[in-house]
């Protein structure tokens, strides 16, 4: 307790010296001129120094907020243009799986080939599945790659299905092979459907890799 006074009367009585020291020199003119000076000199630089500080430091974390914001964008553009990209190639590996076993090399229809599990929409599953498709912003493009995975789709279902007529379903439905139905009712006449789906849907990727490359 004692301990505390001392301390407190001695912290008072340090204080008391700059005060003396300058009542002791109020009869000296040049003291109370520079005493003066000094005090305007840090008056004004309170005055003009805070705002000219706050000043800056809010133009400090404005442009950390516009950098920040551009690498934001940066990644974003990026992360679209990585799924694009592999949806590109899933895509032209469906569209030439479908060209390849509909027509002949000359590009001509032939008598249409099945094989089970040769189109893939592994990618579109497990994007759409991982929300990874909320980082596509432009709702068109979304909407020509949705209806490509919707014919691919239904043409994986129906070959699917052309399988199990030939292994597993009676071989004749109505005096026709089950199997040819389902190949010339149904595979055949969605096959350009598919095409048409996945070619615009390519179309827009390419077009939206062209506009984000050279945003970056």
């Amino acid at each position: 307790m004692k301990a505390k006074r001392l301390t407190l009367t001695l912290a008072i009585a340090l204080s008391l010296i700059p005060v003396a020291y300058f009542v002791h020199h109020l009869n000296d003119s040049a003291f109370i001129s520079d005493a003066v000076g000094a005090w305007f000199a840090t008056t004004a630089g309170l005055i003009l120094g805070i705002p000219i500080a706050l000043w800056i430091n809010n133009y400090q974390q404005a442009r950390q907020e516009v950098r920040e914001q551009k690498l934001r964008r940066r990644e974003a553009l990026e992360r679209q243009l990585k799924i694009l990209a592999l949806m590109k190639e899933e895509l032209k590996f469906n569209l030439a799986y479908l060209r390849r076993v509909s027509t002949n090399e000359e590009g001509k229809p032939k008598q249409r080939m099945v094989h089970v599990g040769s189109l893939k929409d592994v990618l579109w599953t497990t994007f759409s599945n991982r929300e990874d498709t909320k980082w596509l912003t432009d709702l068109d493009l979304i909407g020509q790659i949705t209806n490509a995975y919707y014919y691919i789709r239904a043409t994986i279902y129906l070959e699917r299905e052309y399988f199990r007529a030939v292994h597993f379903l009676p071989h004749e439905q109505d005096g026709a092979p089950t199997h040819q139905i389902i190949l010339e009712n149904y595979i055949i006449p969605n096959d350009e459907s598919v095409v048409v789906a996945i070619e615009q849907a390519l179309a827009g990727i390419e077009e939206a890799e062209t506009h984000f490359q050279g945003t970056l």
